[in-house]
This record gives C-alpha cells, structure tokens and sequence, in this order.
C-alpha cells in the first residue's frame, strides 16, 4: 500500500500567498499551486476562499462604466441644483429624465422607502 503524503501543516507565508495568486492569475488548478507548495489542494482552496470573501466581486466593465457616467451626470446635477428648493429638486429630476436616468424608490413591506433604484439604459444600480 502507498504511504499516504505528508503535508507541511504551518500556515500560509506572505511569498506563498503571491505565488498562489500568480499562479490562478496564469490560470492554474488549486491542484498544481497545491503541488508546487508542497500543501493540499483543499488549503489552497480554502485560503482562496477566505480572501475572495473580501474582495469586491468583479464587475462587467461595460456595467461600471455606465455606473460611473451615472454618478458624474448625477453629481453634475447636484451641484447646479444644490440650495434651490422645491423648484430646483424638480429641475434636477427633469434632467435626470432628459439624460435617460430614471429613478425608482425601493419599498419594503411596510411601504417605507428604503433606498433608489437608478435605470439607465440596459442597465440598473441600487443606491
């Protein structure tokens, strides 16, 4: 019978966190940054695991740029409408509309807004 492998049981050193990033980056299998660190293979996925916890998910980039045309049209807006009351609340929202930016409120089942939804084009954000 073959002698089941030992594995080093410490944990993860800085410079074998970057090799196990270089090495999904260049599209490697936990399985063979598992081999070339001399751990298993579940190691490698649970340290993966824990640090994409923390990550922001990736996004289309097409969505985020629409995102950030969203905001900057927004901001723009704010500023030229800041201070002007009832009537400027009302301009800022008509030129929303005329850019193609709608904007929802978000209920909850009480029927209490708890936030806006911005539509633009295809694509929709949550504020």
């Amino acid at each position: 019978m073959p002698k089941k492998k030992e594995y080093d049981h410490k944990h993860l050193s800085t410079s074998q966190r970057i090799h196990i990033e270089k090495g999904l980056n260049d599209g490697l299998p936990f399985a063979a940054n598992a081999r070339k660190l001399d751990k298993h293979p579940s190691t490698i996925a649970k340290e993966v695991k824990a640090e994409r916890m923390y990550q922001k998910a990736k996004s289309n980039p097409t969505r985020e740029q629409t995102k950030k045309e969203v905001q900057q049209i927004c901001y723009a807006l704010l500023d030229k409408y800041k201070g002007t009351g009832i009537t400027g609340h009302s301009m800022f929202l008509y030129e929303l509309n005329k850019n193609g930016i709608a904007i929802d409120s978000m209920k909850n089942k009480q029927g209490n807004v708890y936030g806006l939804k911005f539509s633009y084009g295809e694509h929709t954000f949550k504020a």
